[in-house]
C-alpha cells in the first residue's frame, strides 16, 4: 500500500516545504552520462565535469539527487567507469568534460535540455 514515492521521506519533506514556503517548488531534472576518450571510446575515469548555464556561461547550481543535496561544480566522474550524474532546475545547460592527462582532449556536450514533465 505504501509503495514508491509515498514511502520516501524526501517526498513528504518536499511536500511540506512546498506548503510552507512562499517560493514555488523548483522543477528538478537529472542528467546521467559517462566521460570517455573521444578518440578510442574508452571510459575516462576521474574526468572533471563542469556544468554551465547555456545562456550566461556561468557555473550552474547542481544537485547530487533530486534537489536536496548540493553538488560541487565542477565535480569528478567515477574512477573506473567514468559514469556521472547531476540534477538541476529545468533549463538549458552546457557540459565540459576534461579527462585526465593522457586520456584524450577535453570536449563538451552543448545545449543539454533538462525538463521535469511532472510539474
Amino acid at each position: 500500500m505504501w509503495a514508491g514515492r509515498y514511502w520516501n521521506p524526501r517526498y513528504w519533506a518536499s511536500r511540506y516545504w512546498a506548503r510552507t514556503s512562499n517560493t514555488p517548488t523548483p522543477s528538478i531534472a537529472g542528467h546521467h552520462d559517462w566521460a570517455r576518450n573521444i578518440y578510442t571510446g574508452l571510459p575516462a575515469g576521474l574526468a572533471s565535469v563542469a556544468v554551465r548555464d547555456h545562456a550566461t556561461d556561468t557555473l550552474s547550481t547542481i544537485f547530487q539527487d533530486d534537489g536536496l543535496t548540493l553538488k560541487m561544480n565542477p565535480f569528478t566522474a567515477e574512477p573506473v567507469t567514468g559514469m556521472y550524474a547531476w540534477y538541476a532546475a529545468s533549463g538549458r545547460y552546457d557540459e565540459t568534460i576534461t579527462p585526465l592527462e593522457g586520456e584524450g582532449p577535453a570536449y563538451s556536450n552543448p545545449d543539454l535540455l533538462l525538463y521535469d514533465p511532472s510539474v
